[in-house]
């Protein structure tokens, strides 16, 4: 589709590897798709199209569009073109998380979007769970402090005013990250999805189907020509897979 030969990587792929398993990471943009929305809406299921038809918010009906287009472009190529976009059987599960039905469901796929970039996740060896955050050209005040621990709270409270929302936003990627992995309701309390900065790690209980997973997060920084995006990865493997 001419969507998938005009998108555009505003990064190199990304590698995220450990132990035994690997996570391919791709941002792409969403604006470059933005003139062939009809042929990106064309891919979709019906899910997916009703889910669209929903948003009644333009530019954000066209980012989910360009995004699960993207999704779905990207899914055809790793399987080497045997599967078309629009064959993907792609579902969401009770907890809000995508997934793939029927044969081709050896990938594990997650996917974000923010500010015209799509961050996309997959991995055949174990569950995962991506976000990206843009962070705002002028420094805001605001921060939802309802969401995090009391120890997160008091890690914010304990720097600079300055410093304080990008701090966060690296908090509350790996948050989302870990929800997206473990599959978790989206009415859960996210003050009980504690994160540690220095080094990363997650202070919670994992999912019952991920008890005795080992738990990988990567997090990084991307400038791109317009925008500095928080990337934040969770990924959870087997034991046997474990460093």
């Amino acid at each position: 589709m001419q969507a998938a030969r005009s998108l555009g990587l505003l990064a190199a792929p990304a590698l995220a590897r450990f132990g035994g398993s690997d996570v391919s990471i791709w941002l792409l943009s969403l604006a470059k798709c933005r003139p062939y929305l009809r042929e990106c809406f064309g891919v979709l299921g019906s899910e997916e199209r009703n889910r669209a038809h929903s948003i009644h918010h333009e530019t954000r009906r066209s980012d989910y569009i360009a995004a699960h287009a993207l999704l779905r472009v990207k899914l055809s190529i790793l399987s080497g073109g045997r599967v078309a976009p629009d064959a993907w059987a792609l579902q969401v599960g009770r907890h809000g998380k995508p997934h793939i039905r029927g044969a081709s469901s050896s990938f594990n796929i997650s996917l974000s979007y923010s500010k015209e970039i799509a961050a996309l996740a997959v991995s055949r060896t174990c569950e995962i769970g991506i976000d990206v955050e843009a962070a705002p050209a002028v420094p805001c005040p605001m921060i939802p402090w309802s969401v995090l621990s009391a120890g997160e709270c008091a890690r914010l409270r304990a720097i600079p005013e300055s410093q304080r929302l990008t701090e966060f936003l690296r908090i509350w990627t790996l948050k989302e990250a870990c929800s997206k992995c473990f599959g978790l309701d989206a009415s859960r309390n996210f003050r009980d999805i504690q994160i540690s900065l220095d080094p990363l790690a997650l202070e919670m209980e994992p999912s019952p189907g991920l008890a005795g997973a080992a738990l990988f997060l990567h997090q990084e920084a991307v400038q791109t020509d317009h925008l500095r995006l928080i990337l934040a990865l969770a990924a959870a493997a087997p034991s046997a897979l474990a460093v």
